[in-house]
């Protein structure tokens, strides 16, 4: 029985001309439907409105990033590309518990984690005083190690995306080979080596780390992310605020030192590219119960809900949809660090497999093979439409002999990977040599997606069920 409602039905979405849209911009702002930052610019992640996403960067001159940028975030992953690196090591978090905030903003649900405070005091007598700074007993959240190496980042706030829970849909912001997933949670932290603050640090160089995590649906929710989940009943209108004691964030990472990563932007206003972002390959779970408590969440504030109901106006509009559309990629590199070896095929011979590797998808056993639907919100962009054409006109030039996966093999291979690992990996000139010997052999241009060897296809591998790749 599935878990999820039935998403294969189409969700249709109006498209209104952006001529009709700029004319009645008034009326959507005064509406509460487009809300404001800093209490100047209204934005929204709804397209059909002045102000959503294709508006951000016509809005504010800090914006400009959002319309003109090339390093836009967030991006579909594909597994086709991805590119093993060697030198990417494990994600340290630190594991302790703080008090944190949690907060309707209008687009989207923000946890803000305490941060380090100092105070001043002097002492001494006479002539001379001593001043001395006193920390205060917050703790302080750091990452370091993977792509975060050399730097260290202070965690500092946490992001929920997601659909419209009521109609099903999907909501996460990053795509794993064109699948959207219920939701996703974001951790972001500022460069503490670098910069003093969130603010300072957002507009720099090297200046954010973004941990993606994917949210599937499951039968128990992962503990911290229930708790957050409940809190919610405190916080339905905006700017509405309730805290929370002993947090741990490190409690909603997934159990996998599995990612990828790449360089990006932030994923709201101003769209600034200073994020490395990091995407586990695996997700934590929430219940169908817990996931309706964020799809009761609305815009506007408390307020402004009761003077609708009293007059009969339409409801509030629900804090729901608020994911960015897709990216793209534009040549980006993909770095992982999951270490796929060479894997036999059947007429005998050996596929490498390290570097471009056709990755099956498989999770949990409940989900639907949904597509991201068409609509305004995970509509693909035209350069990734012709890339994925380019794809498709590739992959039919290979000779039909790919390896298929074994349910025993799907079951196994997270113990196989472990394995091979644990036996040791090739040298960087074993790598270098078996990658000149692959071009010598298919004479492949640099943009072929998927290389041939021996007449065998790239072999399509199969994760275990806890894996999104």
């Amino acid at each position: 029985m599935p878990l999820l409602p039935d998403t294969s039905a189409p969700i249709i979405f109006l498209h209104f001309p952006s001529t009709l849209i700029l004319l009645c911009s008034t009326c959507a702002v005064t509406g509460g439907h487009a809300l404001l930052l800093n209490g100047e610019y209204p934005w929204t992640y709804d397209n059909d409105l002045f102000g959503g996403p294709d508006f951000w960067g016509l809005m504010h001159k800090h914006w400009r990033m959002c319309k003109l940028g090339a390093l836009q975030s967030p991006i579909n992953i594909d597994p086709t590309k991805l590119i093993f690196d060697p030198q990417l090591g494990k994600l340290r978090i630190s594991q302790s518990h703080v008090e944190a905030e949690l907060w309707n903003m209008g687009q989207f649900p923000l946890l803000t984690l305490a941060t380090k405070n100092t105070t001043t005091t002097e002492t001494g007598g006479g002539g001379e005083k001593r001043r001395d700074e006193q920390k205060q007993q917050q703790t302080v959240l750091n990452i370091a190690g993977g792509p975060a190496h050399p730097y260290t980042y202070q965690m500092q706030q946490i992001v929920v995306h997601f659909g419209d829970v009521r109609r099903g849909e999907r909501g996460s912001e990053h795509t794993i080979d064109r699948i959207r997933f219920p939701a996703e949670l974001q951790i972001l932290g500022f460069n503490s080596d670098l910069y003093d603050n969130f603010t300072q640090a957002q507009s720099q160089p090297r200046g954010l780390l973004g941990i993606a995590i994917i949210i599937e649906i499951g039968d128990r929710t992962n503990a911290e992310l229930h708790r957050l989940s409940q809190a919610t009943k405190h916080i339905k209108h905006r700017n509405q605020m309730v805290r929370i004691k002993r947090f741990q964030p490190a409690a909603l990472v997934p159990p996998t030192e599995h990612y990828v990563t790449y360089d990006g932007s932030m994923t709201y206003p101003g769209c600034f590219e200073t994020v490395t972002w990091l995407v586990f390959n695996s997700p934590i779970y929430i219940s169908i119960e817990d996931l309706a408590q964020w799809g009761e969440l609305v815009q506007s504030e408390a307020a402004e809900s009761e003077a609708k109901t009293e007059t009969g106006a339409p409801p509030p509009v629900p804090l729901s949809s608020n994911y960015r559309p897709l990216k793209a990629s534009n040549g980006r590199a993909l770095r992982t660090n999951i270490n796929t070896r060479l894997k036999s095929v059947s007429d005998g011979g050996q596929c490498p497999s390290r570097m471009y590797v056709d990755m099956g998808y498989r999770t949990n056993p409940a989900r639907t093979d949904t597509k991201v639907p068409s609509s305004p919100h995970s509509s693909l962009s035209r350069q990734e439409k012709s890339a994925d054409a380019r794809t498709k006109r590739d992959q039919r030039q290979l000779k039909p002999n790919r390896e298929r996966v074994t349910e025993e093999e799907v079951r196994m291979f997270g113990m196989e990977v472990t394995d091979q690992m644990d036996s040791g990996d090739p040298t960087e000139s074993d790598q270098e040599g078996e990658a000149a010997d692959l071009l010598a052999k298919t004479g492949a241009d640099d943009h072929h997606p998927n290389l041939a060897v021996n007449n065998c296809a790239v072999p399509s591998m199969a994760f275990d069920e806890c894996s999104i790749l």
